[in-house]
């Protein structure tokens, strides 16, 4: 078979699931896997395939069909210009989570000074170098793939980095994942919805999460290639008590945050004004909900006094 005939293949079996546009990037990625160059599969259109790169994009179309997302179906995802193995075991690390590394990397700092909007740290961003100077304890809760943790120690390499999850699995990959990218991060394997857990945990000045936000009832917006293969464990919360993860953070940051120690987290943007009050009422200020580049209220950043 021909580039050609691979990408006519590919378009007429994907194209009620992905835009055009996403084939093409599929495709690309794909090659990169056989080392065959973006330039073949853009210009080359009657290169032929060896036998077993043929077999390889064969195989992917058949998962791509069962809803199997790309990263999956690679073993690896990008975040914040690394890479990362994944597997069902993880969610995929998302971009929306990388300008949570970003913001924290940007801010880290600065810790409890006068709060800077997200478009301006976003702006600063653009010449601004990350902190060397970091040399702060940080603590990622239910650390998945480890991508947040990862990335942070790869630009904040002075800070010293914690990571716990509740899944033995997870933790194994996030393992591989930090000596993949050549950190030194401390995985931690406990449940932080336990109270018990958290003398597990040294004290910190930064707190960060993506914990399990999604509710029950979501279910029915979202895609299969989440619904089916993604773990439950990572992605939903009962819609009687969707803010299970917050609580337990709230509480954890009061244990183990020192004084105007930060927490960060990724929140559900449909219960930003609910999650804010929550850690209000714990006490904490400068409670600020953070929006993402879509303008959907994504992140809560909040000061232990």
């Amino acid at each position: 078979m021909t580039i050609f005939s691979i990408k006519q293949l590919y378009q007429t079996n994907l194209q009620e699931k992905y835009s055009l546009n996403e084939i093409s990037a599929i495709l690309k990625l794909l090659a990169e896997d056989c080392n065959i160059s973006h330039f073949d599969i853009a210009t080359n259109p009657h290169k032929e395939f060896l036998e077993n790169e043929e077999q390889f994009f064969m195989q992917a179309l058949e998962r791509l069909q069962t809803n199997e997302p790309i990263q999956y179906i690679r073993g690896k995802a990008d975040f914040y210009g690394l890479e990362f193995d994944v597997s069902p075991a993880v969610l995929i690390p998302r971009g929306e989570t990388e300008l949570l590394v970003h913001v924290i990397v940007q801010r880290a700092q600065y810790m409890a000074s006068t709060p800077l909007s997200h478009r301006a740290v976003v702006e600063r961003s653009r010449t601004a170098k990350p902190s060397t100077k970091l040399n702060d304890i940080i603590i990622d809760a239910c650390t998945g793939s480890g991508c947040i943790a990862i990335a942070l120690a790869k630009n904040l390499p002075q800070a010293k980095i914690y990571a716990c999850d509740i899944s033995a699995e997870a933790l194994e990959i996030a393992k591989r994942n930090a000596q993949k990218n050549n950190v030194a991060i401390e995985f931690l394997q406990c449940d932080i919805l336990q109270q018990s857990a958290y003398t597990q945990l040294p004290q910190c000045s930064i707190l960060v999460s993506n914990p399990p936000y999604v509710m029950e009832s979501e279910k029915a917006k979202m895609h299969a290639n989440v619904l089916d293969f993604e773990p439950d464990l990572a992605l939903f919360v009962s819609n009687e008590n969707p803010l299970l993860f917050y609580d337990a953070l709230a509480q954890l940051g009061l244990q183990i945050l020192q004084s105007k120690g930060i927490l960060f987290c990724e929140i559900n943007e449909a219960l930003g004004l609910e999650t804010q009050q929550l850690f209000k009422n714990y006490g904490y200020t400068q409670v600020e909900i953070l929006c993402d580049l879509h303008d959907k209220q994504r992140f809560v950043r909040c000061v232990r006094e």
